[in-house]
Protein backbone atom coordinates (compact mmCIF):
# COMPACT_ATOMS: atom_id res chain seq x y z
CA UNK A 1 0.00 0.00 0.00
CA UNK A 2 1.22 3.39 -0.70
CA UNK A 3 1.38 5.91 1.81
CA UNK A 4 2.60 9.73 1.67
CA UNK A 5 3.92 11.83 4.54
CA UNK A 6 2.80 15.30 4.70
CA UNK A 7 4.57 17.11 7.74
CA UNK A 8 2.93 21.07 8.23
CA UNK A 9 5.37 23.16 8.57
CA UNK A 10 3.73 26.65 7.24
CA UNK A 11 2.34 28.10 10.23
CA UNK A 12 3.28 31.70 11.81
CA UNK A 13 3.77 30.11 15.79
CA UNK A 14 1.46 33.25 16.55
CA UNK A 15 1.78 31.96 20.44
CA UNK A 16 5.44 30.98 20.00
CA UNK A 17 6.40 35.08 19.50
CA UNK A 18 9.37 33.42 16.92
CA UNK A 19 9.76 30.60 14.37
CA UNK A 20 9.16 27.60 16.66
CA UNK A 21 10.07 25.14 14.17
CA UNK A 22 13.72 26.51 14.02
CA UNK A 23 13.90 27.16 17.84
CA UNK A 24 17.08 25.61 19.15
CA UNK A 25 15.79 22.50 20.99
CA UNK A 26 18.86 20.33 22.02
CA UNK A 27 20.84 21.38 19.53
CA UNK A 28 19.32 21.54 16.68
CA UNK A 29 15.74 22.87 15.31
CA UNK A 30 12.67 21.73 16.87
CA UNK A 31 11.30 21.08 13.40
CA UNK A 32 14.65 18.54 12.67
CA UNK A 33 13.61 16.71 15.60
CA UNK A 34 10.41 15.49 13.89
CA UNK A 35 12.76 14.96 10.77
CA UNK A 36 15.01 12.71 12.29
CA UNK A 37 11.99 10.59 13.67
CA UNK A 38 10.54 9.55 10.27
CA UNK A 39 10.53 6.20 9.08
CA UNK A 40 11.22 6.88 5.40
CA UNK A 41 10.85 3.29 4.64
CA UNK A 42 7.22 3.17 5.49
CA UNK A 43 6.60 6.26 3.11
CA UNK A 44 6.19 6.05 -0.70
CA UNK A 45 7.10 10.28 -0.23
CA UNK A 46 7.46 12.56 2.65
CA UNK A 47 6.40 15.63 1.69
CA UNK A 48 7.27 19.14 3.89
CA UNK A 49 4.56 21.90 3.68
CA UNK A 50 6.67 25.27 4.04
CA UNK A 51 7.08 28.78 4.30
CA UNK A 52 10.11 29.11 5.77
CA UNK A 53 13.55 28.88 3.25
CA UNK A 54 15.77 27.68 6.54
CA UNK A 55 13.00 24.68 6.84
CA UNK A 56 13.13 23.94 2.78
CA UNK A 57 16.94 23.74 3.44
CA UNK A 58 16.79 21.08 5.94
CA UNK A 59 14.29 19.05 4.91
CA UNK A 60 16.51 18.57 1.84
CA UNK A 61 18.80 17.32 3.61
CA UNK A 62 16.58 14.86 4.65
CA UNK A 63 15.82 14.21 0.81
CA UNK A 64 11.79 15.13 1.40
CA UNK A 65 10.03 16.46 -0.99
CA UNK A 66 9.15 20.23 -0.23
CA UNK A 67 6.26 22.50 -1.35
CA UNK A 68 6.02 26.10 -0.43
CA UNK A 69 3.70 27.44 0.91
CA UNK A 70 3.04 30.94 -0.68
CA UNK A 71 0.08 32.10 1.76
CA UNK A 72 -0.07 30.67 5.38
CA UNK A 73 -2.28 33.32 5.65
CA UNK A 74 -5.07 31.20 4.54
CA UNK A 75 -4.69 28.79 7.20
CA UNK A 76 -4.21 25.43 8.19
CA UNK A 77 -6.38 24.00 5.48
CA UNK A 78 -4.20 25.24 2.50
CA UNK A 79 -1.26 23.27 3.73
CA UNK A 80 -3.12 20.65 3.70
CA UNK A 81 -4.58 21.05 0.54
CA UNK A 82 -0.95 21.63 -0.82
CA UNK A 83 0.26 18.40 0.72
CA UNK A 84 -2.56 16.29 -0.30
CA UNK A 85 -2.31 17.29 -4.07
CA UNK A 86 0.90 16.51 -4.07
CA UNK A 87 -0.36 13.23 -2.86
CA UNK A 88 -3.56 12.28 -4.86
CA UNK A 89 -1.96 8.80 -6.15
CA UNK A 90 -1.52 7.53 -2.50
CA UNK A 91 -3.61 5.28 -0.68
CA UNK A 92 -2.83 7.18 2.25
CA UNK A 93 -1.75 9.97 3.01
CA UNK A 94 -0.69 10.86 7.15
CA UNK A 95 -0.48 14.37 8.20
CA UNK A 96 1.86 15.22 10.87
CA UNK A 97 2.74 18.91 12.74
CA UNK A 98 5.99 20.21 12.23
CA UNK A 99 6.04 20.85 16.41
CA UNK A 100 5.34 17.54 17.58
CA UNK A 101 9.47 16.75 18.31
CA UNK A 102 8.79 13.93 20.71
CA UNK A 103 7.15 11.35 18.63
CA UNK A 104 8.57 8.24 18.34
CA UNK A 105 9.83 6.67 14.92
CA UNK A 106 8.05 3.57 16.27
CA UNK A 107 5.01 4.95 17.03
CA UNK A 108 4.52 6.44 13.04
CA UNK A 109 6.17 2.68 11.84
CA UNK A 110 2.87 1.09 13.88
CA UNK A 111 0.39 3.59 12.52
CA UNK A 112 1.71 2.76 9.35
CA UNK A 113 1.33 -0.63 9.57
CA UNK A 114 -2.11 -0.80 10.78
CA UNK A 115 -2.93 1.63 8.62
CA UNK A 116 -5.78 -1.00 6.50
CA UNK A 117 -6.48 1.82 3.27
CA UNK A 118 -9.93 2.34 4.50
CA UNK A 119 -10.50 3.08 8.04
CA UNK A 120 -9.03 6.82 9.59
CA UNK A 121 -6.55 5.71 11.35
CA UNK A 122 -5.80 8.31 14.45
CA UNK A 123 -3.07 8.58 16.98
CA UNK A 124 -5.05 9.14 20.12
CA UNK A 125 -4.15 8.91 23.97
CA UNK A 126 -6.69 8.27 26.57
CA UNK A 127 -9.17 8.27 23.29
CA UNK A 128 -8.58 11.70 22.34
CA UNK A 129 -7.41 12.14 18.91
CA UNK A 130 -4.10 13.52 18.59
CA UNK A 131 -1.62 13.96 15.04
CA UNK A 132 -0.98 11.80 13.33
CA UNK A 133 -3.74 11.30 11.32
CA UNK A 134 -3.92 9.07 8.06
CA UNK A 135 -6.61 9.19 5.86
CA UNK A 136 -7.81 6.38 3.14
CA UNK A 137 -7.67 8.17 -0.75
CA UNK A 138 -11.61 8.09 -0.06
CA UNK A 139 -11.66 11.56 1.96
CA UNK A 140 -9.24 12.75 -0.20
CA UNK A 141 -12.31 14.94 -2.21
CA UNK A 142 -13.55 15.66 1.46
CA UNK A 143 -9.74 17.30 2.73
CA UNK A 144 -9.72 19.35 -0.83
CA UNK A 145 -13.25 20.86 0.22
CA UNK A 146 -11.51 22.63 4.14
CA UNK A 147 -11.29 25.95 4.39
CA UNK A 148 -9.61 28.39 7.03
CA UNK A 149 -7.68 27.42 9.60
CA UNK A 150 -9.59 24.26 9.97
CA UNK A 151 -7.41 20.91 9.56
CA UNK A 152 -8.63 16.99 9.41
CA UNK A 153 -9.77 16.06 12.61
CA UNK A 154 -12.85 18.14 11.39
CA UNK A 155 -13.54 15.36 8.59
CA UNK A 156 -12.34 12.62 11.31
CA UNK A 157 -15.41 14.13 13.34
CA UNK A 158 -18.03 13.59 10.47
CA UNK A 159 -16.95 9.98 10.31
CA UNK A 160 -16.24 8.53 13.59
CA UNK A 161 -17.49 5.69 12.24
CA UNK A 162 -14.83 4.98 9.71
CA UNK A 163 -11.91 5.81 12.88
CA UNK A 164 -9.69 3.50 14.45
CA UNK A 165 -7.76 5.09 17.29
CA UNK A 166 -4.55 4.03 17.95
CA UNK A 167 -2.98 4.69 21.59
CA UNK A 168 0.35 6.54 21.56
CA UNK A 169 1.95 7.53 24.47
CA UNK A 170 0.75 10.77 25.90
CA UNK A 171 4.33 12.86 25.90
CA UNK A 172 4.62 11.43 22.39
CA UNK A 173 1.41 13.56 20.97
CA UNK A 174 2.77 17.23 22.82
CA UNK A 175 2.76 19.54 20.50
CA UNK A 176 4.75 22.67 21.39
CA UNK A 177 2.84 26.11 21.11
CA UNK A 178 4.66 28.16 23.50
CA UNK A 179 8.50 27.84 24.88
CA UNK A 180 7.24 26.72 28.41
CA UNK A 181 5.91 23.68 26.52
CA UNK A 182 9.52 22.86 25.45
CA UNK A 183 10.43 22.09 29.35
CA UNK A 184 7.71 19.89 29.64
CA UNK A 185 10.52 16.80 29.01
Amino acid sequence: MKINLVILAAGNSTRFQENKLLYPYHGIALVEHVFQHIPKACFDQVIVVTQYKKVEALAKQYDFVVVYNPSPEKGISYSLHLGLEASLTSDGCMFLAGDQPWLKTDSIKALCEHFDGTHILCASTHGIIKNPIIFPAAYYEELLSLVGDVGGKKVVHRHKEACILWEVDEHELYDVDTKANLKIF
